[in-house]
């Protein structure tokens, strides 16, 4: 038993080493490198992380692999960034978004409820290349809210 405690608190180590050097390092490439692992861990205190990293303005035009490390976690408290990005990111940053919106699972009604006026009120003045990931969030967001108010389903 004591083996498991040592390992599990080994794991935590390394990803808290993880995270440090990912938040420190100027290293684009290793940044990216330990995204990828961090996408494949079951730690959802990683989105915190990776989100920072997306947000730093020095790692702006290449967020797309912290954007895709993200599809596994369940971001809904980052709905507001990832719908910018799925809005005025580039075009892979704008699909991968679309995607990472799509796998939250714990969005609030007026969250989704923005969202959706956010998308609509942005349509037309996104790139155009990035029409169809906002309608494919939008339509994840109506059918979110269709799900939770059933007065509202056609």
């Amino acid at each position: 038993m004591e083996m498991s405690i040592d390992h599990m608190n080994s794991g935590e180590r390394a990803i808290d080493e993880l995270l440090i050097t990912l938040s420190s390092s100027e290293d684009i490439k290793l940044k990216h490198a330990i995204a990828k692992t961090l996408a494949d861990l079951d730690e959802p205190r990683i989105v915190d992380h990776l989100v920072a990293e997306i947000n730093k303005d020095v790692n702006q035009g290449y967020i797309g692999t912290f954007v895709f490390a993200c599809e596994t976690f369940d971001c809904s408290k980052y709905l507001d960034l990832f719908l910018k990005l799925v809005v005025f990111g580039e075009y892979e940053v704008s699909m991968t978004s679309a995607l990472v919106v799509e796998n939250m699972s714990s969005l609030s009604t007026p969250q989704i409820t923005d969202g959706i006026l956010f998308l609509q009120n942005n349509l037309n003045e996104a790139n155009n290349d990035n029409e169809e990931f906002i309608e494919e969030a939008l339509a994840f967001l109506e059918s979110e809210l269709i799900g939770r108010d059933p007065e509202r389903s056609p």
